[in-house]
């Protein structure tokens, strides 16, 4: 048997491999699906196929395990939705008015991030950091 050349080295496709499976959420939710056929099948143990794809064994169970109790459409990856906000929609109005009118008349001494931050801390009581802040200002449309 010839022993195969590879013209990228096996890390390199393997790396490229992983970016794929994580690239969306469908790709996860395939991947998923195969690792628990290849379970069920029963060629291949949970600690094998666990060594060989890098996934931990007991992720591996709790995918066989969430396919039989509430079927395969439940391995597809949840919206993660992050930190909630902390400044509602009105807030984020507010300040978009006070930002489009001329600093110092709304309380605001500049269109900047330090002002910005002041100004969120006396108006609404929160610690928002003058990078967050510039983000929102960007976020604005400014």
């Amino acid at each position: 048997m010839r022993k195969r050349n590879f013209i990228h080295t096996r890390g390199e496709l393997l790396e490229k491999g992983r970016e794929i499976i994580s690239s969306s959420a469908e790709n996860k939710y395939i991947f998923r699906a195969v690792m628990v056929n290849l379970l069920l099948s029963g060629k291949i143990s949970a600690a094998e196929l666990s060594r060989l794809s890098e996934v931990p064994e007991r992720t591996l169970r709790t995918w066989v395990r969430i396919a039989d109790e509430e079927g395969f459409g439940r391995l597809r990856a949840l919206k993660q939705t992050g930190r909630p906000e902390r400044l509602t929609e009105q807030q984020k109005a507010e300040i978009k008015e006070a930002l489009m009118s001329p600093p110092g008349s709304s309380g605001l001494r500049a269109r900047d991030g330090p002002s910005l931050s002041e100004y969120i801390a006396e108006k609404y009581g929160l610690a928002y950091g003058v990078r967050q802040c510039q983000r929102l200002i960007r976020t604005l449309g400014f």
